[in-house]
């Protein structure tokens, strides 16, 4: 059975106008004759979905398919999330502390969203790495980015890193978001890219990804923020991996 997921910004909230950019994209991948599924499957988790013998298309992480977590997988696009969150195709973190404390010199607790994670994980330890003198901070595993803000917010942790696209929605869709401030911004890297099985024809494919983008209305497309996607590859994220 064919497979498709795009759980990496598919916050409950904004599950409509993540099925509404599905239902363009299938129809364009059916125009071309290509075989794809009903509706997104949402009971696989990322690792699952990733290296489903038949996926037709997915979103990922650039940290994960770096780290061979994607099978065969075969990266396709990127996505613009708007100049926000960075140049098309790629995207920044922001970095958080709690509202009305200063911002920490020493770090001793961090929040990050997961180990795996290039947003929360790797672009916090460039933050870090003038601000643990005495050795790396202990680290909060909290699960998600919407994790992390609460953890920030209630005081579990100091700093956290939060995908731009991520703070986009909780700030809109978060209340603990009105209780962290942003104190600074990592360099931006490749966004989270768009993938497809590795036996998919990839160029058509990538062709239904961007006809379905186009084809998206107007207030699911503001709900998503994705403007457009632009065309990627695997060489694109070469560069990922945790520092040694």
């Amino acid at each position: 059975m064919s497979v498709a997921w795009l759980g990496m910004y598919d916050w409950p909230e904004e599950r409509d106008a993540t099925d509404a950019l599905w239902a363009r994209i299938r129809d364009a991948l059916r125009a071309d004759g290509i075989t794809a599924p009903e509706t997104l499957d949402r009971d696989l988790d990322g690792d699952a979905a990733w290296t489903a013998p038949a996926l037709v298309l997915a979103q990922t992480c650039g940290l994960p398919w770096a780290l061979g977590r994607c099978g065969g997988a075969r990266i396709i696009a990127a996505g613009d999330y708007g100049p926000e969150t960075g140049p098309p195709g790629r995207y920044h973190s922001v970095i958080i502390a709690r509202r009305g404390e200063p911002v920490p010199e020493r770090v001793a607790v961090a929040a990050v969203n997961g180990l795996d994670s290039q947003s929360g994980h790797v672009a916090l330890l460039g933050f870090l790495a003038t601000r643990t003198p005495a050795g790396p901070p202990r680290l909060v595993t909290t699960g998600s980015h919407r994790g992390s803000i609460r953890a920030i917010a209630a005081g579990d942790a100091e700093v956290a890193a939060i995908d731009a696209v991520s703070w986009r929605l909780a700030r809109r869709h978060e209340a603990s978001a009105s209780g962290v401030d942003v104190i600074a911004r990592s360099p931006a890297v490749p966004g989270l890219p768009f993938i497809t099985g590795p036996d998919m024809p990839h160029e058509r494919v990538l062709a239904a990804l961007v006809a379905g983008v186009g084809a998206l209305d107007p207030a699911s497309k503001s709900a998503l923020g994705l403007r457009a996607v632009v065309p990627a590859g695997n060489a694109d994220y070469a560069g990922f991996g945790l520092p040694d």
